[in-house]
């Protein structure tokens, strides 16, 4: 599953979108629903998040602005934009911040799961390339090959639950982390399914 993470001060409009996750798109599971920009930062510093939508217009930090420092946070993040706004300004800024959909509301149902389908296939897509790459790699250390070829998979930002995968020996995995002092974190069964 995908993770998501909600932001819009308008409760109603928060509600709204969550609702449409839950009941239609199942391949997304809801981390969190937040009303604030700020709030929503302190998230996406916690934990790795797949899809951020904000409403462009909130209080105090707006949905550009969120857009932006997230970007920062999380490079491979994909955002979708809500806005009650058609100027070319906000669009612009928008795109400016690489935001994958700008959206202008009131947003269907129908929009909405179209627009999330089409973030699952990205997401899908980037993670089977990723998948391949570790697989790659996982051939290169079974036949002998450098464990330093991890920091280059590292450096590409794939997420070390699958290293875990392309080790294949707790002990080298564990060394490998010490040495980097990086946590060490359990395989997931839907990343290791992508592996297999």
């Amino acid at each position: 599953m995908y993770r998501v993470l909600i932001a819009d001060d308008e409760m109603p409009a928060l509600r709204y979108t969550r609702n449409i996750i839950q009941q239609f798109c199942s391949q997304f599971q809801i981390v969190d629903a937040v009303i604030s920009g700020e709030a929503a930062l302190k998230v996406l510093q916690a934990q790795a998040i797949d899809l951020l939508i904000t409403d462009i217009s909130m209080h105090g930090m707006s949905g550009i602005e969120l857009a932006q420092n997230a970007k920062k946070l999380q490079p491979d993040l994909h955002i979708v934009i809500i806005s009650g706004y058609g100027e070319f300004e906000y669009a612009q800024g928008a795109i400016q911040a690489g935001v994958d959909e700008y959206v202008l509301k009131p947003v269907s149902i129908t929009k909405m799961t179209s627009i999330l389908q089409s973030i699952q296939e990205k997401l899908d897509s980037e993670y089977l390339e990723q998948a391949a790459s570790i697989e790659r790699l996982h051939i290169h250390i079974r036949e002998g090959g450098s464990m330093e070829a991890l920091d280059h998979v590292l450096r590409q930002g794939y997420h070390l639950a699958l290293l875990r995968y392309a080790v294949e020996d707790d002990e080298h995995y564990t060394h490998y982390c010490a040495r980097r002092g990086l946590k060490m974190e359990p395989i997931m069964d839907f990343e290791y399914s992508l592996l297999t």
